[in-house]
């Protein structure tokens, strides 16, 4: 039964949070020193149970009252009995509240009421796609790799087979969990915020780390998870956008790069086209990428006299953004690019809740941990792209060399020479690679020295921030 109480105890809390706070940044002045571990705990406690706080005192009416739900008081019990028993309890949450006349503790908190706001953190609620809970057993995901049509005849004629082909991904979960600390004043003490606290932090934190294993682009991570960018961050070729001219281009291509800071409407949906040309559906699909690159396209138009701008409304032509930090990487920035119902999430067996009122007892602590099984699978890594805005003024947009070039196999005067690579703009710092497509008729050093081996031809390639142009050197 909901239960109606005045905002008068959720003032009072909140002022013993703020002169306990008071109290702690003092000390750290006075002792001219910075939070002890102890003093961290006490501290993002402390602050977690004032953020709660102060959503129930907006959410007082104009009588001061706060009505606080049956499922929110039930969750209050729960603890306290927990607390004052001084022993850890652990439970399986279920999918659905459970009646039950057992005497033992129930807790009061089902598995949807987590996963409900855990999906709005996460990019499947913007395409529409479930996230897969409670999975057991060898779960695999069976791949089509190939497609097949449907086949127009008369009456009489027979069909021919299709023949399907069948990959297996087959996930690895991992354990996720998250642990947040609830002073014993927060439980005791106030109406209904435990509840709030523990409904607000667990999701967003689980939130934050599956996104942040879903899309690193950080080689130096190892998450254990699939992270399709992360696979096309890796490599070391890549495609300059304004090479990205047909269909044959952009087959090829899925980790692209502008030189400049901010992309033009053509070369984000360059990224669509890139993942389209391979023959993947045009469904699930959403942009990713930080919230300042987000805000930044919400600003530049899409051209010169639509008047309107490359992000509105949160979308880009039509389809998702969604924002996280984790897409960048030390020093890179990204626009990520997918179908993601090629990157299926799923958690595995039980979602365990612990509460733990006795390991952090000294500290007036109480633990509440949640774990899960989670694996993430790339499906398709075709079905995604990466964009890499680099931000270099001075990155070359385009290179040339000369067409052709004559050196002799024999030592003289003509034996070696040197190609020169011309870049736009003149004064670009892009470092420039050399290659040769025959090196038993001509070599190519790394400043593009050209020297005869043995007579034929080769082919020189020049190569700069994802332009190359070649040269046709005789060998006589």
């Amino acid at each position: 039964m909901d239960k109606i109480i005045g905002v008068q105890q959720y003032l009072h809390r909140k002022d013993e949070i703020e002169i306990r706070l008071r109290e702690i940044a003092d000390a750290l002045e006075a002792e001219k020193r910075a939070l002890n571990d102890s003093e961290k705990v006490e501290v993002e406690a402390l602050e977690r149970e004032k953020q709660a706080l102060c959503l129930r005192i907006s959410s007082a009416d104009q009588n001061g009252k706060v009505k606080i739900s049956s499922r929110e008081i039930e969750f209050d019990n729960y603890l306290r009995n927990v607390l004052a028993s001084k022993i850890a309890d652990k439970q399986v949450l279920k999918r659905e509240s459970i009646v039950t006349t057992d005497v033992s503790a129930i807790i009061p908190l089902t598995l949807n009421q987590l996963i409900e706001p855990l999906e709005e953190g996460l990019i499947y609620d913007k395409v529409g796609l479930p996230i897969l809970t409670g999975l057991a057993g060898s779960y695999v995901w069976p791949v089509v790799s190939n497609a097949v049509e449907a086949a127009i005849a008369s009456e009489n004629v027979a069909l021919n087979d299709s023949d399907i082909d069948f990959t297996a991904v087959t996930p690895v979960p991992k354990r996720v969990g998250i642990t947040i600390k609830l002073t014993a004043q927060t439980i005791t003490q106030t109406e209904g915020v435990a509840y709030q606290v523990v409904l607000n932090q667990i999701p967003k934190s689980v939130a934050r780390l599956l996104n942040k294993v879903l899309f690193t682009t950080d080689q130096n991570s190892n998450y254990g998870f699939d992270s399709p960018f992360k696979a096309i961050a890796a490599e070391t070729s890549y495609t300059a956008a304004q090479v990205l001219s047909d269909v044959t281009a952009m087959k090829a291509a899925k980790h692209i790069t502008i030189a400049s800071s901010i992309p033009t409407f053509t070369e984000i949906m360059a990224l669509k086209g890139c993942v389209l040309a391979k023959g993947i559906e045009a469904e699930n699909l959403a942009f990713v990428m930080d919230e300042y690159t987000k805000a930044v396209l919400e600003t530049t138009p899409v051209d010169s006299g639509s008047g309107r701008f490359i992000v509105e409304n949160g979308r880009i032509a039509g389809l998702p953004v969604f924002c996280t930090n984790y897409i960048n990487s030390p020093g890179k920035t990204y626009i990520g690019f997918g179908n993601f119902g090629y990157l299926p999430l799923q958690q595995f067996g039980d979602t365990r809740f612990v509460v733990d009122p006795y390991s952090e007892a000294t500290k007036d602590v109480v633990r509440v941990t949640l774990n899960a099984d989670w694996a993430s699978s790339v499906l398709r890594a075709e079905a995604f792209a990466l964009l890499e805005v680099k931000g270099d003024s001075l990155a070359a947009t385009a290179i040339s060399i000369p067409e052709t070039l004559t050196v002799t196999a024999a030592a003289g005067a003509n034996h070696t020479k040197k190609l020169t690579a011309t870049l736009t703009p003149s004064n670009s710092t892009s470092a420039v690679t050399w290659s040769s497509s025959a090196e038993g008729k001509a070599t190519v050093d790394a400043n593009g020295n050209v020297t005869g081996v043995a007579s034929g031809s080769a082919t020189i390639t020049a190569t700069c921030n994802g332009l190359t142009d070649t040269c046709t050197v005789t060998v006589s």
